[in-house]
C-alpha cells in the first residue's frame, strides 16, 4: 500500500503538473501512479480530496458571507464605550422604575425632551457629571433619548409637542445671522472655559 501518493481518475500523480499530451504512458512529463510505486487502495480517496481543494490562486479574496454581511446593519460602526455608558444610564432607570417599564406604560414626549434638555444645559454650563447618578450629563441625555426613540418606534408615546411651526421658519433667522457674520469678518475671539485660567476667571 502506498502512503502520501494521490492519483487522479486517469491514474496520474497529482503531485506533478498536468501534461497536455500525456499519451498512454504519461508522455514526456506525465507521471503515472503505477510508474512510481504502484497504486494503493488509499490513493482514490486522497485524489478525491485534492481535487476538491481550490488552488491558492483560485480562492476568493473574502469569505462568501462577507458579500451579504457588509450590506446589513453593522453594529461595528458604534463606539463601544459610549454604548456601555448608556447601558449604565439605562440600568439606573431599570433599578428605579423597572426594566422596560416604558414599553408597558408608554412615555410622554415633553417629559423626555425636558429631561434631555436639562442634562445638556447642565453640561453646556460646565457641569460634566450628574450628581445623582455620577454619570456624564451627555450620557444621561442619550439615555433619555433612547427611551423616547424606542417608544416612538413602537408607537407607545404621547406626542404632546406644541402645534408645529411652518416649514422653513428658521431660514429667515439664518439669513440674518449670515448678514451679521459678514458685517463683522474679524470678530473678537470667544471667551471659553478652556482659556479662563489665562484671563484670571473662575
Amino acid at each position: 500500500m502506498t502512503f502520501g501518493l494521490a492519483c487522479d481518475r486517469d491514474g496520474y500523480d497529482l503531485r506533478f503538473p498536468p501534461n497536455e499530451d500525456r499519451g498512454s504512458s504519461g508522455g514526456p512529463n506525465g507521471h503515472k501512479c503505477h510508474e512510481q510505486q504502484g497504486v494503493g487502495s488509499d490513493t482514490g480517496a486522497a485524489a478525491h480530496e485534492l481535487q476538491g481543494r481550490a488552488a491558492p490562486g483560485d480562492r476568493k479574496a473574502t469569505n462568501p458571507k462577507d458579500a451579504v454581511g457588509i450590506k446589513k446593519v453593522g453594529l461595528s460602526v458604534l463606539p463601544i464605550r459610549v454604548l456601555y455608558e448608556v447601558a449604565l444610564g439605562m440600568l439606573e432607570g431599570a433599578l428605579k422604575y423597572g426594566r422596560h417599564n416604558y414599553r408597558v406604560i408608554g412615555v410622554r414626549a415633553s417629559v423626555y425632551y425636558d429631561a434631555t434638555k436639562r442634562h445638556l444645559d447642565d453640561w453646556w454650563e460646565g457641569e460634566d457629571i450628574d450628581p445623582a447618578s455620577q454619570l456624564n450629563h451627555v450620557t444621561k441625555a442619550i439615555s433619555s433619548l433612547t427611551v423616547l426613540r424606542d417608544a416612538m418606534i413602537r408607537g407607545n408615546w404621547v406626542d404632546d409637542r406644541p402645534p408645529r411651526s411652518e416649514p422653513g421658519w428658521i431660514d429667515g433667522l439664518n439669513a440674518k445671522a449670515a448678514a451679521l457674520i459678514d458685517k463683522y469678518p474679524n470678530p473678537v475671539p470667544a471667551y471659553v472655559q478652556a482659556g479662563a485660567e489665562n484671563r484670571g476667571e473662575e
